[in-house]
């Protein structure tokens, strides 16, 4: 389902649409209301939540094309080693520049995703294969359904990544090919 719905955002977008419209006609007309005004109100509401899901699609793919023209990308992080109930379940929003050698993971404020504190440089060491969905504890950090997890092995110990498959995908070339440069300076 959530591959489809990658796949095809748009037509996504008007099914939840529908469906909006139609529970809300439903409860309309089951609280005895008119039908002008139940159609009314229910063409009102389903019109404030897709404009809601269409400004917050805007505004992903606004910064991610501002982000993706400077080379950086937009993931969460999460320190999993740490104590529990300090860092441990806590995803931190940053952008990531990842270079040769080392990873800048940039703390980053919410909606504009400009720099905000001090970043952090590691060296990733190597990405886990496997990469896990994001779950319903996670969504308190990290809103957009199309994110997934992967561990990271860093030279401070374990990280978890999260991000769209797309930048997950990128990070991965990225330590990849830092990896393939260290194994030819070796040489």
């Amino acid at each position: 389902m959530r591959k489809w719905i990658r796949e095809h955002p748009t037509r996504a977008a008007v099914l939840v649409f529908l469906a909006v419209w139609l529970l809300m006609m439903g409860v309309n007309v089951a609280v005895h209301r008119r039908l002008d005004d139940a159609l009314f109100n229910s063409t009102f509401y389903a019109l404030f939540m897709a404009g809601g899901m269409y400004l917050q699609q805007k505004r992903m793919r606004k910064t991610g094309a501002k982000l993706a023209a400077d080379g950086k990308l937009l993931l969460w992080i999460r320190y999993p080693d740490s104590r529990p109930g300090s860092l441990s379940s806590i995803w931190n929003m940053v952008v990531t520049t990842a270079g040769p050698g080392e990873t800048v993971f940039q703390p980053a404020v919410y909606d504009t995703a400009e720099p905000s504190g001090r970043p952090v440089k590691l060296r990733v060491l190597e990405l886990a294969a496997q990469r896990r969905e994001t779950t319903g504890q996670d969504r308190k950090y990290i809103t957009d359904r199309s994110v997934l997890a992967v561990m990271a092995a860093t030279d401070k110990g374990r990280l978890e990544i999260a991000g769209t498959p797309e930048n997950l995908d990128l990070l991965s070339a990225a330590i990849a090919s830092a990896a393939r440069s260290n194994e030819s300076d070796a040489a």
